[in-house]
């Protein structure tokens, strides 16, 4: 499903924000969300790889992701 929303700041334009969501047991889980355009998955998903390249594979990645949530 794909939800389309504008969210507005005051003083400035309205920026486009998509929202895609799948069913999963019933519930509806927000899978990716495009702002002005911009996957947050495919960005994700890029620099994930450039990790995996500059770190030397997948303890690499995990290391950097441990980072990020401690």
């Amino acid at each position: 499903i794909l939800v389309r929303t504008r969210v507005r700041n005051s003083g400035s334009n309205p920026i486009r924000a998509d929202w895609r969501l799948r069913a999963n047991e019933g519930q509806f889980q927000i899978i990716d969300l495009s702002v002005e355009g911009i996957s947050m998955a495919l960005m994700l998903r890029k620099e994930f790889a450039s990790v995996l390249r500059q770190k030397g594979g997948i303890n690499g990645l995990i290391q950097i992701l441990k980072q990020r949530t401690a």
